[in-house]
């Protein structure tokens, strides 16, 4: 398999700011020369506790926030990329946020929902478009009906299904999934985790698993990027990582498997 993504030395700091007037009086490097590659059908997981830096490298990889290093999608360094091929890159890698209840716009319906991007990028008309969301959301266990409701009409669960088929409209090959079944209990959590396997599947994704908790990158992940401070502490395959940790913070991590 050849590398689909590859992240060199990424750094990303945020300024702090304080006094009366909110002044600079410092900055935080949040991701601190970070550095992995991403095979083609991969499922990768990225841990840590809160702080480490997942969210900000899975922002910094998609473009959304100023960052140091370098992103290569397929070879090809984003900072050198035609306007053309970074608009497809935007098709081609997409994100599952943590929280269904914030990242869908409630004064959308679903079908406005999942084709958000197929009309930002000018795919398809109207018919084409309601029989393209007719399909995602029966990739994702859902009914066609479901279209003209609106996100307040769902529970947690089937929201991130929604948010899934967002996600999966413009045929991505790559998908951040940044703590997607954290705010869900545990039956739903599982189902989720379920689905996202067998979308994998069939539909050759690649997956950059974004998580504090390793049972479930346990269950999804092929390799597992730990992460502490904003630094990689250590990387793996799962055997080697779940059975040999060779770092204590790793063994921490793998401990809190089991706590209630």
């Amino acid at each position: 398999m050849n590398n689909l993504l590859e992240v060199k030395n990424l750094c990303v700091t945020y300024p702090i700011f304080g006094g009366v007037l909110k002044k600079k009086i410092g900055e935080v490097r949040a991701v601190d020369k970070l550095s992995f590659e991403i095979k083609k059908g991969e499922a990768v997981g990225l841990v840590g506790e809160s702080g480490s830096g997942k969210t900000t490298t899975a922002l910094s990889c998609l473009g959304l926030i100023p960052m140091q290093g370098e992103i290569i999608w397929e070879g090809i360094s984003i900072e050198t990329m035609q306007i053309k091929m970074r608009k497809e890159l935007s098709r081609r890698m997409q994100i599952v946020f943590q929280d269904p209840y914030s990242s869908l716009d409630p004064r959308m319906n679903v079908y406005d929902i999942v084709t958000e991007g197929l009309r930002a990028h000018r795919i398809g008309g109207r018919e084409d478009r309601r029989k393209k969301a007719e399909e995602l959301l029966d990739k994702v266990r859902l009914t066609k009906d479901s279209l003209d409701k609106y996100p307040h009409e769902f529970s947690g669960g089937q929201r991130q299904r929604i948010a899934i088929a967002r996600a999966l409209a413009l045929e991505p090959k790559f998908i951040f999934l940044d703590e997607a079944v954290s705010s869900l209990d545990l039956l739903i959590q599982a189902q989720i985790l379920n689905l996202l396997y067998e979308l994998r599947a069939e539909l050759n994704l690649t997956y950059l698993f974004i998580t504090h908790d390793l049972s479930i990158v346990e269950y999804l992940c092929d390799r597992v990027i730990v992460m502490k401070g904003g630094k990689k502490e250590e990387e793996g395959n799962i055997e080697k990582i779940f059975d040999s940790p060779e770092t204590e913070y790793t063994a921490k991590l793998l401990e809190a498997r089991y706590a209630i």
